[in-house]
């Protein structure tokens, strides 16, 4: 009886150890021109590394913290400092077995360097019963398929930031509705470009919103994650 005990935990620990997944894939928030902050989801594990380099060879590693978000699912974030200004870099999320495809990313310019700046607006993206693939429509036949025609194959080189100003799920407090109607329709576009959402009546002040994303700390005090600004190149 022993040995079987013995046997049973040790699969129950081989088990956790293999079958974690990447629930929402690597996305960008709050980026630097010396630093990117990097959030994936994965379904268990505490893991949380990016490696990260020039190339798809990466070489470096950074890591962070996570917290639960549902059950034994768990957010990850990352924040790589000491970057280059307007620099690619590749990376890929590991939490334990689990590990993300290479995306890569650009940092900012120097505010001193006034670069041009392209930025996507966008909102109001929460499922409608009616046209259930919106999102992932404007997402892929909008707009990935209008930068990649009409400014360049590389979306991290094309566009500095996606903004969406509220209304990301038709109910904040809907866990799932989360990565099935937000997350996924946009993927793969937050893992090249970094997103900044900012609450609408729809979020209802989830706790899922604010576990989800980390956006510049320089809202109102006790107000932080509600509203912030961001600068970049010129523009704020």
């Amino acid at each position: 009886m022993k040995l079987d005990l013995t046997l049973f935990l040790a699969w129950l620990c081989t088990t956790a150890a293999w079958g974690q997944t990447i629930l929402v894939q690597p996305y960008l928030q709050d980026a630097e021109p010396d630093r990117m902050t990097i959030l994936w989801e994965t379904s268990s594990g505490t893991e949380s590394t990016v490696q990260y380099g020039l190339t798809n060879a990466l070489g470096s590693t950074a890591t962070g913290s996570e917290f639960i978000s549902d059950g034994t699912a768990r957010i990850h974030t990352v924040t790589i400092n000491g970057l280059t200004p307007a620099t690619t870099y590749f990376y890929k999320a590991v939490t334990g077995a689990a590990q993300s495809a290479v995306f890569h990313f650009k940092t900012p310019a120097l505010q001193s360097a006034e670069a041009e700046t392209n930025i996507v607006a966008m909102s109001d993206m929460q499922r409608d019963a009616s046209y259930p693939n919106k999102f992932w429509e404007v997402v892929h036949n909008g707009v990935i398929q209008h930068v990649t025609d009409s400014l360049g194959p590389d979306l991290s080189e094309e566009l500095a930031m996606i903004v969406i100003p509220g209304d990301l799920v038709d109910n904040g407090g809907n866990y799932a509705s989360w990565k099935s109607t937000f997350f996924d329709p946009a993927n793969p576009l937050f893992s090249y470009v970094p997103v900044y959402p900012v609450l609408g009546n729809h979020e209802n002040n989830s706790v899922h919103y604010f576990n989800y994303f980390h956006p510049p700390a320089n809202g109102t005090p006790g107000f932080e994650e509600h509203w912030w600004y961001k600068d970049h190149s010129n523009v704020r």
